[in-house]
């Protein structure tokens, strides 16, 4: 490994548009930069270098004069706008022509090609569109590869395209057979195909399509600023719910087959929720996550991309996609438990400190992701605001933990317990403090929760105030205290908690913040380390705030 002060040999090349939040986050990181715009002569040299060499071979095939050829090269070089993009459009869609079947190659079908070229980036976009075999479709196609959190595979987007309000299982999908080719025919070269995954043909498409004023020209619709980010999202989001709703008795057999419980011969139980158990300690490990996803090639981007959708699709109380949303967080329905476990296993989450999530209800997940519409119309529905979990954690104690602030102040809007405790004695003030959320700490501490965990040392411990200070910054710094009390930390000797804050008893602000703190909390948690009182009291040391 390398010694510190080494450099490695590695070196990273990243490429980038020259937005101010991206030179923020890497304005500490040692670079070079090579700023392109100040490049300018150079790549117009690149860009003349290859449309030469490109157009040759194309005069070539089409025996066109001299004249024309040059003529070609030099309206490829004009228009390029000291970019790519636009000349290799050009080049692909002189390639397309080339190989239909009433392609003769005589140079006045060449000049044709020419007129019809569109001289602007947006033009060229604007004719690719409008030849789509299947606007329907590809209007479609690009609302979810516009609004996808990642590249969809084609697999993926071929479920996705499949998903339809009143399908009734998922083998009644009714899916394209060849996809990828579909694809060129439906979008042309808006979109690509790269490894197996679907991509927008640059970042200018993106913003060409981005926008709501959907027109018509004529007889013939508008491409440019047609595709609504909300209404896509709004899209993908039900598309997900309605995939998780289908693969729900599916992966229901898997997780029975794995915990040892069949309560029927076929593994899917009845109506009666009662008569379904789940193990309480069954954990999707690595090889069943990956057995699972490449069995629904869907599921783990719907179990995990969902809300993000949820929340920018920007759902309203009377929409319909909200009650399919509640259907799949209700632990009733059965729905919950079973994706629930897939995001657990493939993002390292869980709800709350229990291991699996089948405990828990509606109001709890809602609360969890912070989806306060689903949160709202449940509370409304006459959920009790501080139901709780096998745990004893209600849905405030689990959006502080979260960092839900507009979820927590919603709960104590509609009366949660602000004090409400867990097994363990925490609140959600405890928890806010462990993860680091300042705003939703001062929130609590505002509508009178109980100022910093009340917690005590051992009675029969004679503490110091250094020892006080650092088993304080031990117990809130990132949840160290509860790793150290829950597990005792045996590989270290079987430390428990006092001991292990009391070694710590010498170090100083500075070191608990290079030690513990991320870099973006790091002020909350000193004024939290340099604002804790102490007072001895009959019942042993009590911690707060300084007020």
């Amino acid at each position: 490994g390398l010694k510190q002060g080494e450099n490695p040999a590695l070196k990273v090349f990243l490429t980038s548009r020259p937005y101010n939040v991206i030179e923020q986050h890497l304005e500490e990181t040692p670079k070079e930069t090579i700023d392109l715009e100040e490049e300018s002569d150079a790549v117009c040299v690149d860009i003349e270098l290859v449309v030469r060499t490109k157009v040759v071979k194309i005069a070539r095939r089409w025996k066109l004069p001299d004249a024309v050829r040059d003529n070609f090269i030099n309206r490829l070089v004009r228009n390029a706008d000291r970019t790519f993009l636009w000349v290799m459009l050009v080049l692909e869609e002189i390639h397309i022509a080339e190989e239909k079947e009433q392609f003769h190659g005589l140079q006045k079908e060449f000049n044709q090609l020419m007129l019809s070229i569109p001289s602007t980036l947006d033009g060229l976009y604007e004719k690719i569109l409008q030849k789509s075999s299947d606007p329907g479709t590809a209007r479609r196609i690009l609302g979810i590869v516009l609004a996808a959190s990642r590249p969809l595979t084609i697999d993926q987007l071929n479920i996705a395209l499949a998903m339809r309000r009143g399908l009734d299982s998922l083998e009644s999908m009714e899916r394209f057979p060849n996809l990828e080719r579909s694809i060129k025919s439906i979008c042309g070269l808006f979109v690509r195909v790269i490894k197996g995954r679907t991509y927008l043909v640059h970042q200018t498409a993106k913003e060409f399509l981005v926008g709501s004023d959907f027109q018509t020209s004529g007889h013939k619709q508008r491409w440019r600023r047609s595709v609504d980010p909300v209404k896509a999202n709004r899209d993908l989001t039900e598309i997900c719910l309605l995939y998780l709703s289908l693969v729900r008795d599916k992966l229901i057999k898997v997780f029975v087959s794995d915990t040892g419980y069949d309560n029927d011969k076929d593994g899917y139980g009845d109506d009666n929720e009662s008569s379904f158990d789940y193990n309480p300690y069954f954990s999707m490990g690595r090889e069943k996550l990956k057995a699972v996803t490449m069995r629904f090639k869907f599921m783990e981007y719907a179990t995990n991309n969902w809300v993000d959708h949820f929340l920018k699709a920007k759902i309203i109380q009377n929409d319909p996609v909200l009650q399919v949303a509640i259907d799949v967080c209700n632990h009733v329905s059965r729905t919950a438990p079973t994706w629930f476990h897939v995001h657990c296993a493939s993002t390292h989450h869980s709800l709350g400190e229990f291991t699996n999530p089948d405990d828990c209800t509606a109001l709890i997940v809602a609360a969890h992701f912070g989806i306060d519409v689903v949160v709202l119309r449940l509370l409304n529905e006459g959920h009790g605001v501080d139901e709780k979990n096998l745990s004893g954690q209600t849905a405030l104690y689990i959006a502080a933990m979260r960092g839900h602030h507009t979820t927590v102040k919603l709960l104590l809007d509609k009366g949660a317990a602000i004090d409400a405790r867990d097994e363990n004695s925490d609140s959600a003030i405890d928890l806010a403090i462990l993860t680091g959320e300042g705003s939703i700490v001062r929130e609590l501490l505002d509508r009178g929760a109980t100022i910093i965990p009340l917690k005590k040392l051992d009675e029969s411990s004679e503490a110091s105030v250094p020892d006080l200070q650092s088993w304080i910054g031990t117990s809130i710094l990132n949840g160290v205290w509860r790793g150290v009390r829950t597990h005792g930390f045996n590989d270290r000797g079987g430390v428990d908690s006092y001991e292990m804050a009391f070694q710590l008893s010498s170090w100083t602000a500075g070191e608990f913040q290079r030690s513990f703190i991320k870099p973006q909390r790091q002020d909350f948690w000193l004024e939290i380390f340099r604002e804790t009182r102490y007072e001895q009291t009959q019942h042993g040391w009590v911690l707060g705030f300084a007020q």
